[in-house]
């Protein structure tokens, strides 16, 4: 799958344009699909999924790092549109890494590997992926929707790291762990 963007060209940052400094040596194609490790923040103040309010807009910091065979380390940090921050770090199943991939592979990120644009407006992304491969992808921006790859949605990554959270026993709103018997099991 391929993905395109939104750039204007021949405009400068101060008009409002885009600029482009991707790396194009990057590979368009990843060979491995063992993720070793991943890392996604972004900011994203409007709604992110209206049908669902956990996963409104904010700033988010999402990571998944292997540790062995069975676990990987989870970690969310940022702040939800309210502004209450949220940090939680969990172990959860290696297999989540393999979830992760799926998404990965459906938004065809490797076709954007090296992506980088900058614009004027406000917001960031910057989304990281190590293969065991040593294989990596690397796609970020800087200036609002304008320089975000067509082909990247946050959902997928939010709507995945909710499900690991409240897994583990914490509530994806706020970064508290919930009481036991609250905690969802799947």
């Amino acid at each position: 799958m391929l993905c395109g963007s939104r750039v204007f060209a021949n405009k400068s940052d101060a008009d409002g344009g885009t600029r482009d400094f991707s790396d194009s040596r990057l590979p368009k194609k990843i060979n491995s699909r063992r993720i070793d490790s991943f890392s996604y923040s972004f900011d994203n103040h409007s709604a992110v999924c209206p049908d669902d309010e956990a996963l409104t807009g904010g700033a988010y910091r999402l990571g998944l790092q292997r540790i062995d065979v069975d676990k990987a380390k989870m970690t969310i940090g940022g702040s939800n549109r309210f502004g209450d921050d949220i940090n939680i770090e969990a172990e959860v199943p290696a297999d989540s890494l393999e979830r992760l991939q799926e998404i990965i592979e459906r938004q065809g990120l490797a076709s954007v590997n090296g992506w980088h644009k900058r614009s004027s407006a406000l917001g960031r992304f910057s989304l990281n992926v190590v293969y065991d491969s040593k294989e990596i992808i690397k796609i970020s921006g800087q200036g609002g929707f304008m320089v975000i790859p067509d082909c990247l949605k946050s959902y997928p990554y939010l709507k995945l790291f909710k499900d690991l959270a409240e897994a583990s026993g914490y509530d994806f709103t706020t970064g508290e762990k919930k009481p036991q018997d609250q905690a969802i099991t799947k």
